[in-house]
């Protein structure tokens, strides 16, 4: 019976953090996507400002420091998400070697799967939204 209730307790905290991740999926998707979009676009419109820009060096300067910071913006986002994807990967390929199975007889990877799908399915939806 203990740990019926503590799996009953884990399951509702599972429950409650896919619930917390779609609220900030719903609030930061869109206008985090909308800010990469616009840096891309910004560093692609400088890149091509200091291709053409050689009498300033003052400007040239500037714009070469405004280039790197966009960059690293854009790099903070990916690096991010790929270290977060990573973790989730590696975290789940550790929970497939135990011989854990629920009551039914299945094993405990299909519980783990969703939560690979989940993770999955969020940054597919966020970057192929328009």
């Amino acid at each position: 019976m203990c740990v019926k209730r503590q799996l009953g307790a884990c399951v509702r905290r599972h429950r409650a953090a896919l619930a917390a991740a779609r609220a900030l999926q719903a609030c930061f998707s869109a206008p985090t996507f909308a800010q990469f979009a616009v840096s891309l676009v910004i560093i692609c419109v400088t890149a091509f400002q200091l291709a053409s820009q050689t009498s300033n060096p003052l400007r040239l300067l500037a714009m070469g420091t405004y280039l790197l910071n966009m960059s690293f913006q854009v790099f903070i986002y990916c690096y991010s998400g790929h270290a977060l994807a990573e973790q989730v990967m590696c975290r789940s390929d550790d929970r497939n070697n135990t011989q854990w199975r629920l009551p039914g007889g299945e094993p405990l990877l299909c519980v783990q799967s969703h939560e690979i799908r989940h993770l999955q399915l969020i940054t597919d939806v966020s970057l192929e939204r328009e």
